[in-house]
């Protein structure tokens, strides 16, 4: 009996869609980070730090 291949065209296009929308979120934050150093340059360091790996 041949070996079962799973059939990936429906499989690459949620991924390129889940890809899109991660990439598109990720950009949202990277600007939300920047608009916070930004207008807020007096913060504590404190805030800062616990702003940055929120990025990620």
């Amino acid at each position: 009996m041949p070996p079962l291949r799973p059939d990936l065209d429906l499989s690459i296009g949620a991924i390129e869609i889940a890809l899109n929308i991660s990439a598109f979120l990720a950009g949202c934050a990277t600007i939300q980070t920047y608009t916070y150093y930004r207008n807020f340059p007096s913060d504590r360091l404190f805030m800062k730090v616990l702003v940055w790996p929120n990025t990620f």
